[in-house]
């Protein structure tokens, strides 16, 4: 048959008749095709390449080294392909990778060092979306990372916390708010712990720095008036108990808190019976006088009988009563005119408690009320 009628061919080697399409071409020979299949061809190079590995990968290096531009063309024309087979030999050769890495880590530190410094230096966006996607996913690993290195690196830590707390005092105070807001339990558990333990300090503190917190006290309260009232409003619901006992226990030393204390809750009480209140100020803010005044006043109109000791009510005691009866008097504010007429003063006077319940709703006439105006006047001018 001639050339270009054959169509089949013998293979020398594994003497199996296969088309000419399975085996590779050579111009040497007269039909211009090799003596063996390409299946055997690969087997013969398979084996070559096993039994001179050293070999072939020395001609390869020498070969890329020459000719890198080339190598270089032809991974940017043929990008698909050699992703694939990077993906496939990693997947294959996965172990062997990680021995060799270890491998050169070890032999080549600083080399490691530098260029990681360069690709942190070079790829910082990507280092950071990297780190917060990381985090994201993986918050149990976080928090056993952070503990380690604290544990390990407790000075470190403590130095650079200092340094950022003195560069940024602004930003701690608002963590420290927003913590104790979401925090208010653990709050009072660390507050309390502390107290318990640190009693001494904390006295020593006080003493020392007085001036200091007053002023600050006087500065959050004018800050956060709201705030100040709320919390002394459920301050003084959970420990009224407390507070009685503090009164009572003060109101036998104390006159001058006595006589405030008393004042306040008749005029509180009185108010109350109108539907009126003090809008929040105290009781002699809006009096013409103080509590010392006050004192002198009852002091000046006592009997022989009267003393401090026997003010009260009960048999042999006085108390204080309103010549003009609070209720002949019409104000609807503690501003007004009427309102200051029935607490002056002057409309103020010690009586003995059973003469105050037998004189109740009465009221003496102007002019008896004129005239004992009169007397008082020259007695405190005598004084």
């Amino acid at each position: 048959m001639n050339d270009m009628e054959q169509i089949t061919k013998k293979c020398s080697r594994c003497g199996e008749i296969k088309n000419l399409s399975d085996f590779s071409k050579d111009n040497a020979r007269k039909d211009k095709h090799n003596i063996y299949c390409k299946i055997c061809v690969h087997k013969i190079s398979k084996l070559w390449y096993e039994n001179n590995t050293e070999k072939c990968k020395g001609k390869s290096r020498e070969w890329t080294k020459n000719n890198l531009e080339k190598v270089k063309e032809w991974h940017k024309n043929n990008s698909d392909k050699v992703e694939k087979y990077r993906k496939k030999y990693y997947e294959n050769n996965f172990e062997k990778i990680k021995e060799q890495h270890k491998k050169y880590c070890q032999d080549n530190p600083e080399k490691i060092k530098e260029s990681k410094k360069k690709w942190c230096k070079n790829n910082t966006e990507k280092i950071i979306e990297y780190s917060k996607e990381w985090k994201k996913n993986n918050p149990e690993k976080v928090k056993i990372n952070r503990r380690n290195y604290y544990k390990n690196n407790l000075e470190k830590v403590k130095e650079q916390n200092k340094k950022w707390r003195e560069d940024n005092p602004e930003k701690v105070i608002e963590s420290v708010k927003k913590w104790q807001e979401n925090n208010p339990e653990k709050c009072k558990e660390y507050d309390k712990n502390y107290y318990k333990n640190n009693k001494e300090k904390i006295k020593k503190y006080y003493k020392d720095n007085l001036e200091k917190i007053k002023e600050k006290k006087k500065i959050y309260q004018q800050n956060n008036p709201e705030k100040v009232k709320e919390i002394n409003r459920k301050w003084k619901k959970n420990n009224h108990i407390k507070i009685n006992k503090y009164c009572q226990n003060r109101k036998k030393i104390d006159i001058h808190f006595r006589l405030r204390k008393n004042i306040s809750s008749f005029i509180n009480g009185r108010l109350k019976r109108r539907l009126l209140n003090k809008n929040g100020k105290s009781t002699f803010s809006f009096l013409p006088y103080t509590v010392d005044n006050l004192k002198k006043h009852l002091e000046s109109l006592f009997e022989p009988w009267m003393n401090w000791d026997n003010y009260g009510y009960g048999l042999g005691k006085w108390v204080i009563d309103h010549k003009k009866p609070d209720s002949l008097f019409h104000y609807t504010s503690v501003e007004d005119a009427e309102f200051k007429k029935c607490w002056a003063l002057e409309n103020l006077q010690p009586l003995g408690w059973k003469e105050n319940n037998e004189k109740g709703n009465k009221y003496l006439s102007e002019k008896q009320d004129l005239c004992y105006n009169k007397l008082y006047e020259k007695r405190t001018s005598k004084t």
